[in-house]
This record gives C-alpha cells, sequence and structure tokens, in this order.
C-alpha cells in the first residue's frame, strides 16, 4: 500500500522473496525507499531474503544490472507472463550461491 508499511512488513516478517516495483508510490528508481531500506542491511539479514526488482528499466536476469541495484534479480515488465519460471531459475541460483555459506555458519553454531 506504502512504502512505510511495506518496510514495516519486511522489518518485522521474515520473507524468502521480495519482489519490489522501480517505481512503487511514485517513486523513481533513486528514491524507492523500500530499494533504499534494503540495500544497507547488513549482510546477515540479506543473506536471507531474494529481492527482485521489476522495471521497464532492466534486461531480464541480466546479472550485472542486478548486482548494480543490490539485488538478485532484475525483471522487465514485458516478461511478467514469464515470472514464475524466471523466479524458479533465480532462487535455484540463489541457493547454490549461499547453500555452503550457510551450511558453514550452521555448522559453527551460528545462524
Amino acid at each position: 500500500e506504502t512504502p512505510e508499511l511495506a518496510i514495516e512488513r519486511i522489518r518485522y516478517t521474515n520473507y524468502d522473496c521480495i519482489i519490489i516495483q522501480e517505481n512503487f508510490a511514485g517513486s523513481s528508481l533513486k528514491s524507492n525507499a523500500v530499494l533504499n531500506f534494503l540495500g544497507p542491511l547488513p549482510m546477515a539479514q540479506r543473506r536471507n531474503w531474494f529481492v527482485c526488482l521489476i522495471g521497464p528499466t532492466f534486461k531480464t536476469l541480466d546479472a550485472m544490472q542486478a548486482y548494480g541495484q543490490s539485488v538478485h534479480l532484475v525483471l522487465n515488465p514485458a516478461d511478467l507472463p514469464n515470472l514464475g519460471p524466471i523466479l524458479k531459475k533465480g532462487l535455484a541460483e540463489f541457493e547454490v550461491l549461499y547453500r555452503s555459506y550457510k551450511d558453514t555458519l550452521a555448522a559453527m553454531g551460528e545462524k
């Protein structure tokens, strides 16, 4: 509904996947409050969330664009009909990337 409500929900609820619209609530990419909230969070929190950013300026699955925005996946709205398979691919890659890291933390008794 609002960026403030979205941030509050993210702050107090554990989500596996967060999908953000580039111009949510009339914002621009630079002024997107939700994206700006997530960016500086400690890695201990961020590594548990798969973040997808949707916007017309992005090329779907462009890893460099995703990296530049500090998200795991970018999606062009033209590809929304394929959201399921695209998210499935992105989430699988995310799991492979962090599996060893999370396993090591668990073995050390950390979260």
